[in-house]
């Protein structure tokens, strides 16, 4: 059986999925392991988009479309054109603000996905 199945090429970078809920990312000749688990959002800003885990943040040269389908759209919600969020981390959603907080941080919330969020949240 092998880990990996799919690798994505962008310049330096590359992301690499697997199977195992965790990928690989490297940057020249390191490869660092990222747990899906432990992605807390993602942003894009220009070629690159930038994983914020738990422990650090990861430059990756890679769309956030291309991004987008490695990650599974059971935890994970985009927020904003250049924001996507794994759910479990969603401390506040403030609809007037139409803000998202996640820890600390503030995250915009686009008009148009403050929809498309709302039905993914157990709201009493």
């Amino acid at each position: 059986m092998t880990v990996v199945d799919t690798t994505i090429e962008f310049g330096e970078a590359m992301l690499e999925k697997s199977e195992q809920g965790y990928f690989f990312i490297r940057t020249n000749n390191l490869l660092t392991r990222v747990n899906v688990a432990d992605i807390l959002w993602v942003n894009a800003d220009g070629n690159y988009c930038y994983i914020h885990t738990l422990q650090k943040k990861h430059a990756v040269k890679i769309s956030m479309k291309k991004l987008t389908t490695k990650l599974s759209c059971k935890y994970f919600v985009q927020i904003h054109k250049s924001y996507i969020v794994q759910l479990q981390f969603i401390e506040i959603v403030d609809t007037k603000e139409n803000i998202v907080r996640i820890g600390e941080t503030n995250l915009p919330l686009g008009r148009i996905y403050k929809e498309k969020l709302l039905p993914f949240l157990d709201i009493i």
